[in-house]
C-alpha cells in the first residue's frame, strides 16, 4: 500500500516571513543549529502522518468541508521561545493562544475522523538542534513589524524526509470562508 506523509498547516505571508528570516539573522553563528528553510515554515494545524494515497481524496473532501465554514481570522505573534521547557531541541515563533484557531482545527479533526487531543500551540518551528546542548543560547527578545497574521487558507502538504531535511510539496490549498 503506497502513502504519503501529510500534514495541514497555515502558510505565512511573506511579511511575517520576512520578520522571521530577521529573527532567525538575529542569532549568533552556530554550527550545531539547523536553521529551517523559509519555503518551510509554517503553522502546522494538524499531522495526519501516513495515509494511503487512495485516502487522500476523501481526506481532501473532508478538509474542504471543514475550511467552507471556518470564517477568516487573526493569529497574533507573542515572543520567540526554545522548546519544549525540559531538553529543549527547537527554537519556535509562538503565538497567542487562539479561539478560532481552536475550533478550526476541532472542526478538522471532527470532519477527518482524526484524534483531537488539547489543540496544539500555535508555532512556526525555526530550527532544530541536538537536544539538551548547553552550547546554544538564542536572542529570544526580537522585535518584529507584523504581529497580526491573517489566516485566509490552509494547505495541505506532503512531506518528504531527507537526510538533509524535510521536502514539502504541496497537495491542495483551501480558502477559508470570508465574513
Amino acid at each position: 500500500m503506497q502513502t504519503k506523509r501529510l500534514f495541514l498547516a497555515i502558510p505565512l505571508s511573506n511579511e511575517h516571513l520576512h520578520d522571521l528570516q530577521k529573527i532567525c539573522l538575529a542569532q549568533p553563528k552556530l554550527h550545531n543549529v539547523r536553521w529551517v528553510p523559509e519555503a518551510n515554515l509554517h503553522i502546522t494545524v494538524y499531522f495526519f502522518g501516513d495515509v494511503a494515497n487512495s485516502q487522500i481524496p476523501n481526506l481532501i473532501n473532508q478538509i474542504s468541508q471543514s475550511c467552507e465554514q471556518i470564517q477568516v481570522f487573526n493569529i497574533e505573534f507573542s515572543h520567540v521561545q526554545t522548546s519544549p521547557k525540559r531538553n529543549p531541541y527547537m527554537l519556535w515563533s509562538v503565538y497567542k493562544p487562539n479561539n478560532q484557531f481552536n475550533e478550526a482545527y476541532f472542526s478538522i479533526c471532527q470532519n477527518t475522523n482524526s484524534r483531537a487531543q488539547v489543540p496544539p500551540a500555535i508555532h512556526v518551528t525555526l530550527a532544530r538542534f541536538k537536544a539538551g546542548d548547553q552550547q546554544v543560547s538564542f536572542q529570544l527578545s526580537i522585535p518584529i513589524a507584523t504581529t497580526k497574521i491573517p489566516v485566509e487558507m490552509m494547505i495541505l502538504f506532503e512531506s518528504e524526509l531527507h537526510p538533509n531535511g524535510s521536502k514539502y510539496s504541496e497537495i491542495q490549498s483551501f480558502i477559508l470562508k470570508q465574513n
